[in-house]
């Protein structure tokens, strides 16, 4: 069973943001990998790129505490990068209105309808996202595509 791929029923995925507590975060994915039961135990810590160094700090905590209670662990780090749509500062948007308002005037004094309308343009970026796995057995697969760390390389 273990060469097999992990089904996305053996993944909890634990998305992490800014105003999460770190302990709480580590509380869960200790309870998670420690848990009895049937299927295997994959925690993924998935996090942008401004809140990286907060999922970090969990997998050490999480694999410190496994390994000081006699677990062995194993961890997979995947990098990628998601496309979203970028935000607009509160300042730029109320400007932005501004510019319509003044438009919207100019447009009123002419007689004729312009036939073409401008096309809004959606600022989007690409942002990095860590996804770190945690699983107390070895995972072939994802050893492959993304290396891998454990608790046997550093006893």
């Amino acid at each position: 069973m273990a060469a097999l791929d992990p089904t996305p029923t053996d993944i909890t995925t634990l998305n992490i943001i800014s105003s999460h507590k770190i302990s709480a975060k580590t509380t869960r994915c200790l309870s998670i990998l420690t848990s009895e039961g049937e299927g295997r135990k994959i925690v993924a810590l998935r996090a942008k790129s401004s809140v990286a160094s907060k999922a970090i700090t969990i997998a050490e905590i999480t694999r410190r505490e496994l390994q000081k209670n006699g677990n062995d662990w194993y961890q997979y780090i995947q990098l990628e990068s998601i496309v979203e749509e970028r935000r607009e500062k509160p300042g730029k948007q109320r400007k932005a209105e501004g510019d319509a308002e003044e438009k919207v005037e100019d447009v009123e004094d002419e007689e004729e309808e312009d036939p073409f309308q401008p096309v809004e343009d959606k600022k989007v970026r690409a942002t990095p996202v860590m996804t770190i796995y945690i699983s107390r057995e070895a995972l072939p697969t994802y050893a492959k595509k993304f290396g891998e760390m454990s608790s046997k390389e550093e006893s």
